[in-house]
């Protein structure tokens, strides 16, 4: 959650650099919203834009880490479930939830497995 209220700036810095070199490879980030009755929406809330800026700022992080664990994937063998195809391809989700695509006519429900990362195409893992 980006922008909780009452996070100062250095606490936000602090937040970042730990994802950052935390190990950490995949975030779901969200900006924080306020929610009726809790004990958070009575506390002092953060501008509105600067949440959205946060949650921009922890986004952009995130994008990095995945790029980084894709690129260690690049050689290795993985697995996956095909959910949809489109034309001849195959595209789904590898057992760690990165994207995937292989240029076969799979179908769809389809476990693969052990097939070879050979690239990154359009954010996802190409497999041969």
């Amino acid at each position: 959650i980006a922008g909780f209220p009452t996070e100062t700036q250095q606490q936000f810095e602090n937040s970042c650099a730990y994802i950052e070199n935390s190990g950490i490879d995949l975030l779901h980030v969200f900006p924080y919203s306020p929610r009726p009755g809790t004990t958070a929406s009575r506390l002092i809330q953060l501008p509105r834009s600067e949440i959205l800026a946060r949650a921009a700022t922890v986004r952009k992080i995130a994008t990095k880490l995945k790029s980084a664990l894709q690129c260690r994937l690049i050689g290795t063998k993985v697995s996956g479930l095909v959910e949809k195809r489109i034309n001849n391809c195959a595209f789904g989700k590898t057992d760690n939830f990165l994207e995937f695509q292989i240029n076969e006519n799979i179908s769809i429900n389809t476990l693969v497995e052990n097939e070879r990362a050979v690239a990154i195409h359009d954010g996802k893992l190409l497999l041969k």
